[in-house]
């Protein structure tokens, strides 16, 4: 019996004691956050006044406690959560690593690394699409490649010819092809061209120094220039788009510092590209000119090329746009207008310049013009002047001095029995001062120049041993003028 007693006793302290160790849970561990509130695991451990336990158990203040909803907040309060734990405790980082909420998270502490695929990057949360033809943002288009992530046109394609060089348009087999005289390189011209501005042509002619003559010959020393009256664009736009109401086609362009324009009325294939002819033609002969005689007269060069008619004036040239266009001679005489024209000079001077220097623009370009497949470039300079023109026309007259022939005869007289006398007898460079100096006489003076300031000039670019002789015969051409 006694026996019995002590086993219930025993039984009944394991009992007892199962209860009180249910009453003494294990001891919870110290809380290593800011705040631990209700935690199984930790210690409670309370915030500063005014502030409460809020998410990743941080303390916040009371007013912001619900709102901590945008990432950038989620990131940071993450982050130096992550840091307290590090720092306090090492061994619980592990568990204080959270699912990532958003689209992406790299790197960010507090969170699970999350990638975009290899096509888009992570900013703030959010995957966006990478830049560049490797991700077709933008694509690219039928004539070009993805080269580096950078949309290359193919080599020597193109689908309009904006896609091509400035001188340069786009064939029908998505092809660059160089416009008509036009070059890359020296080896695109014809032998004795150089390319220079993209456009074969001669290398460029040196502007002829001739000194003191001015001041030597007619003792100018203040070079004063006084206005020409020079066509203006604005006018003969009005006078096509609104007086006559023509369709007209304009093709502008720059030469030397002269802004030029081609007005072509009721344009078609044909003409526009005779017009393009005269252009090129243009782009070579203004420079030239101006090696020739110094500075172009105008700022502006107005081409029309609306009629049969041919006249040219300062920064005027009217011309046939049927052939006369594109005609080295006719639009040469025509530009050299613009320096020698009626009533400034002596009748047999005005059109003298411009009949004999076109031979010399023509000779000086005659490469850039054949290149360009321009004709009419065979015309020369012809030492017996019978054989270039109609002889039975003025065959009594070239027995005369020319200072007695007048209108045709005159000009004809003038260019084949004077001008080109000198350009046989003393040199192309100095007939061509000869021609500046009387031009620069009037350019300053605004004075009339006369046979006998032609020769002072001509007598002046003469070299010493020819100089008998030339005045001998210019004295019987012009009546006396060089005595």
């Amino acid at each position: 019996m006694k026996k019995i007693i002590i086993f219930f006793v025993i039984i009944l302290i394991f009992m007892l004691s199962g209860c009180v160790m249910d009453n003494f849970p294990e001891q919870k561990k110290t809380c290593p956050f800011e705040c631990c509130y209700n935690d199984s695991t930790y210690l409670d451990k309370n915030c500063p006044d005014r502030l409460s336990c809020g998410e990743f158990l941080k303390c916040v203040n009371e007013t912001n406690t619900n709102n901590q909803t945008t990432k950038e907040n989620d990131l940071n309060t993450a982050t130096k959560s992550t840091e307290q734990i590090d720092k306090n405790n090492p061994n619980t980082k592990s568990n204080s690593i959270l699912a990532c909420p958003y689209q992406c998270c790299e790197d960010y502490k507090g969170f699970e690394n999350k990638n975009c695929d290899n096509k888009h990057y992570c900013d703030n949360g959010n995957c966006f699409l990478k830049d560049g033809c490797k991700y077709n943002n933008p694509s690219c288009g039928s004539q070009y490649n993805c080269e580096n992530n950078v949309c290359i046109l193919e080599s020597e394609k193109c689908e309009f010819d904006q896609d091509c060089k400035d001188w340069e348009y786009c064939e029908t087999n998505n092809a660059c092809q160089l416009t008509s005289g036009a070059c890359n390189t020296d080896s695109d011209c014809l032998s004795g061209l150089v390319c220079s501005n993209n456009y074969c042509e001669e290398e460029t002619h040196q502007e002829i120094n001739y000194g003191n003559a001015l001041q030597d010959v007619f003792s100018i020393t203040e070079l004063k220039e006084y206005p020409f009256n020079c066509a203006t664009p604005d006018y003969i736009k009005k006078w096509y788009y609104t007086d006559l109401n023509i369709n007209t086609e304009e093709i502008s362009f720059e030469a030397r510092g002269v802004d030029v324009t081609i007005f072509v009325p009721e344009p078609n294939t044909e003409k526009l590209d005779l017009a393009n002819q005269g252009k090129i033609i243009l782009e070579s002969y203004l420079p030239k000119i101006q090696d020739y005689f110094g500075p172009y007269p105008c700022d502006n060069l107005i081409v029309q090329a609306y009629s049969d008619a041919a006249l040219g004036s300062p920064g005027s040239i009217i011309i046939g746009g049927d052939g006369g266009l594109n005609h080295p001679w006719l639009l040469g005489h025509e530009l050299i207008h613009s320096y020698f024209f009626t009533g400034v000079y002596p009748e047999w001077f005005t059109e003298g310049p411009s009949s004999t220097v076109p031979f010399i623009l023509l000779d000086d370009s005659r490469n850039t013009l054949e290149s360009a497949g321009i004709g009419n470039t065979d015309l020369i300079i012809l030492d017996d002047y019978k054989s270039g023109i109609n002889t039975k026309l003025l065959d009594m007259d070239f027995n005369r001095p020319v200072c007695e022939l007048s209108g045709m005869k005159s000009s004809y007289a003038g260019r084949y029995l004077i001008l080109e006398y000198l350009y046989f007898n003393i040199g192309k460079e100095n007939l061509l001062n000869i021609i500046r100096l009387a031009w620069e006489k009037y350019k300053y003076t605004n004075k009339k120049v006369n046979n006998a300031d032609f020769c002072k000039a001509a007598l002046y670019f003469t070299p010493e041993e020819q100089k008998e002789k030339v005045k001998e015969y210019l004295n019987y051409m012009l009546c006396g003028a060089c005595d």
